[in-house]
């Protein structure tokens, strides 16, 4: 009997409902099926200062396509340090060709980077920023815990009139975001979302064009992934917007996890990925881990030792990603044939679920029918246990060999494994070993085992 392995992770603790995980894997659908794929191990590209790492800058055409990032409070150009950045919270940046502009939200702090020096933004007519973004030539800058907006001259980052200002006018909440998604610049407040596009008028170089009432709950959740903006709304649901109407894509899951978060949830942060066609969208929710959006799917994503995946922030550039770390100053990739993040084993579970019957059903094998690749260069192992109660508890781990690298034929297999109760059976499979593991499904009582 073939069992499919459950291809989405779930989790219900309020209602003490069994979870299924789906650990630092993701889901392909293929020709033969679905196939259960791991998530890259990440490699280093740089890194500079203790960390953690607050913002990470790439953009083709500005400054020869040179790395930012920030580390602790120093900006640094890869690995070469450029100045100080006051605050702690993660950072906002945009930029021209010759233009770098860092935002500090939580001082109200905007500096510019000029290709040779790094300077504060001392414009008089400019108040305490919180965010901005760059369009039509001009700067964009948020006013710290307001919906107003202030605009640069053309080119020229750090020349502001005091005149050069507006507001959101569909409500008076506080901005939480603003950025650009596509043609349209987006304010995204407390209780609102606004769109604005470009005008030809220098007074008022932006013109209202729609807004819905989808409030932000969580700024650093906010990110724009190859042209569509996710985000934390203030109900507690992860939405997606390319520039017209917020669609909600979070499930019961992920929503539960961020209602268990309670306050904390505000700090949830974000990071993109897009692997071989899949755009992959990260949320740190504190004390509730790293969930993962693809593909319609949630997955959890975790780092051995760690509250949340260690990955806090991060931007894609020519398709690919530069990620900073959450606690130190690396900035990393997903690497080509890395099983690893960095020196750290990744443990990676999947999970299946014998369906109960009304008489015991005898498991004389069990089969994880699963590949070992490249990286499998010992005899690698993949462990097993289950629950019969709901997921409450399990059986001690059971490890098994599924073959070195280049023996197909292997499979992990445990015999013996008693009668199925009227509750039915949770299996849990898991491996930490240093290579590419995929699996497709298990199976009980096979005749070939």
């Amino acid at each position: 009997m073939i069992l499919e392995l459950s291809a989405e992770a779930f989790s219900r603790p309020s209602y003490r409902l069994p979870a299924r995980p789906l650990v630092n894997m993701f889901v392909e659908k293929t020709p033969d099926g679905l196939i259960f794929l791991p998530r890259p191990g990440l490699s280093s590209r740089s890194s500079a200062g203790d960390g953690p790492v607050r913002g990470v800058f790439r953009q083709k055409g500005t400054f020869a396509g040179s790395t930012f990032s920030v580390s602790g409070q120093v900006l640094y150009r890869l690995t070469s340090s450029q100045g100080t950045i006051a605050g702690i919270s993660q950072v906002r940046m945009f930029a021209s060709e010759t233009q770098l502009v860092t935002i500090a939200p939580d001082v109200g702090k905007a500096y510019l980077f000029n290709g040779t020096a790094l300077s504060e933004i001392t414009d008089a007519d400019l108040p305490s920023v919180a965010d901005g973004f760059v369009m039509n030539g001009r700067a964009f800058y948020q006013r710290k815990d307001d919906d107003e907006w202030w605009f640069s001259e053309i080119g020229d980052f750090r020349s502001i009139d005091g005149l050069a200002f507006a507001t959101a006018e569909s409500k008076s909440d506080r901005t939480v975001r603003s950025l650009t998604v596509g043609p349209q610049a987006m304010f995204w407040g407390q209780e609102s979302m606004e769109f604005w596009q470009g005008s030809d008028n220098p007074d008022a170089p932006l013109a209202f064009s729609g807004k819905y009432d989808i409030g932000c709950l969580a700024a650093d959740s906010v990110l724009n992934i190859d042209g569509v903006v996710f985000g934390v709304g203030d109900d507690r649901r992860v939405y997606v917007t390319s520039g017209s109407a917020p669609t909600p894509i979070s499930n019961p899951t992920v929503s539960e996890r961020l209602r268990l978060a309670g306050d904390d949830a505000a700090d949830c942060t974000a990071f993109p990925l897009i692997r071989d066609g899949h755009v992959f969208y990260g949320l740190n929710i504190p004390g509730q881990g790293t969930w993962v959006f693809s593909g319609q799917r949630w997955y959890e994503w975790a780092s051995i030792g760690r509250e949340t995946f260690r990955v806090g922030c991060g931007v894609i550039s020519d398709g690919e990603p530069y990620l900073g770390d959450a606690e130190n100053g690396t900035v990393w990739k997903f690497g080509e044939n890395q099983h690893l993040d960095g020196s750290d084993r990744i443990i990676r579970e999947v999970s299946a679920f014998i369906a109960p019957t009304d008489a015991p059903e005898p498991i004389h094998s069990l089969v994880l029918n699963c590949q070992p690749g490249m990286g499998a260069l010992t005899d690698p192992e993949v462990e097993a246990c289950y629950s019969e109660d709901g997921g409450q508890t399990f059986t001690p781990w059971q490890s098994r060999t599924v073959g070195r690298q280049g023996q197909y034929r292997n499979r992990a297999v445990w015999r013996r494994q008693g009668l199925v109760g009227k509750q039915g059976r949770l299996y849990r499979f898991r491996t930490s070993e240093n290579m590419l593991f995929t699996a497709r499904s298990a199976s009980v009582n096979d005749a070939r085992a």
